[in-house]
C-alpha cells in the first residue's frame, strides 16, 4: 500500500508539472544578447577586454617592469629565477591562458556590439560610439596576439568566431607572417574606427578617457611590430631552420628580408 501511493504521488507530480519548466533561464544569468542591448552593459563588456592588459608599472609577470629585472635596466632586491638557474615550466611566465581569454572576450564583443536593439543607438553619437568600441576590442585582440608572439613565437590564430565547448582546440600554429600579417591588418582597421584623441564638450583633451586606445598608440604598436618583424632574428635566422609544425610547414622565415627592390 505504501509503495502504490508513492507511484500514485510521483505520477500525479510529473502530470502537473509545467511543461518547458526546466528549459526555462535562470532569472540571475542575463544571456549575451541582452548584454548589448544595453550601453552600460556592453561598456563593462569592453572594460572586461581592457582587463587583460598588463600593468606595465606593476611587479606581476609580464609587466615592464618584471622583463626589466632580466636586464641590466633594473636592478631588483634579489637574483631572479633567471640570474639564479632556477627558471622552469612551473615558475616561467604564463600569459598564454590570461591573453587568449582576452582574445574570446574581445571576439564575443566583436561579435555582437552590432546590435540593432541596443540603447547605445538612443546616444546622439551612438553609431560612431559602436564603431569606436569595435575598433579599440579590434585593437586589443591584435596586441594580445602580438603580446603572445613576442614571448612564444608564432601562435595559434583562433580566427573572429567565438569558439564553442565542443569545437576542436586541437589546432596547429601559424606562421610566424600569418601572424604578422594578421596583426597589422587588425590593426590598420581599428586605426581607422577610433579618433587620434579624445576631445570634450570644450574641444580640449578629455582627461577621464586616458588610457583608451587612439590613433597614436596603434601607431606606436604598430612601429614595433614592423621593427621586430624586420629584425633579423626573424628572417634568415639559421637556427629556426628545422622550425616547423608536425605537417612540415615552416614557422619562421628561413631566407633574409630583402628590400622591394631585391637588395
Amino acid at each position: 500500500m505504501k509503495y502504490n501511493f508513492i507511484i500514485i504521488f510521483l505520477l500525479a507530480t510529473i502530470a502537473s508539472c509545467k511543461k518547458g519548466y526546466f528549459d526555462g533561464v535562470p532569472k540571475d544569468l542575463v544571456s549575451t544578447d541582452a548584454i548589448f542591448k544595453n550601453k552600460s552593459e556592453t561598456e563593462n563588456w569592453l572594460a572586461s577586454v581592457y582587463g587583460t592588459l598588463v600593468d606595465p608599472w606593476a611587479n606581476t609577470a609580464g609587466s615592464a617592469r618584471y622583463w626589466a629585472g632580466f636586464t641590466e635596466e633594473l636592478e631588483p632586491a634579489g637574483a631572479t629565477v633567471q640570474a639564479s638557474g632556477l627558471l622552469n615550466p612551473a615558475n616561467a611566465i604564463n600569459l598564454w591562458t590570461s591573453h587568449y581569454q582576452g582574445i574570446r572576450m574581445a571576439n564575443i564583443f566583436i561579435q555582437h556590439i552590432d546590435n540593432s536593439e541596443t540603447n547605445l543607438l538612443k546616444e546622439p553619437n551612438g553609431k560612431e560610439l559602436m564603431v569606436q568600441y569595435k575598433g579599440e576590442a579590434r585593437f586589443l585582440r591584435a596586441y594580445y596576439y602580438w603580446n603572445l608572439m613576442k614571448l612564444y613565437g608564432p601562435v595559434i590564430l583562433v580566427g573572429d568566431e567565438p569558439g564553442k565547448y565542443n569545437d576542436d582546440y586541437q589546432l596547429p600554429r601559424n606562421s610566424w607572417k600569418e601572424c604578422i600579417d594578421y596583426v597589422l591588418s587588425e590593426m590598420d582597421s581599428a586605426y581607422a574606427m577610433v579618433p587620434d584623441k579624445y576631445l570634450g564638450a570644450g574641444g580640449t583633451e578629455d582627461a577621464t578617457q586616458a588610457g583608451r586606445i587612439n590613433q597614436l598608440v596603434i601607431d606606436a604598436v604598430k612601429s614595433q611590430v614592423l621593427l621586430f618583424d624586420a629584425s633579423p632574428l626573424y628572417n634568415g635566422n639559421p637556427d629556426f631552420d628545422n622550425f616547423k609544425n608536425e605537417d612540415g610547414n615552416q614557422l619562421m622565415n628561413t631566407g633574409a628580408m630583402t628590400l622591394e627592390n631585391g637588395t
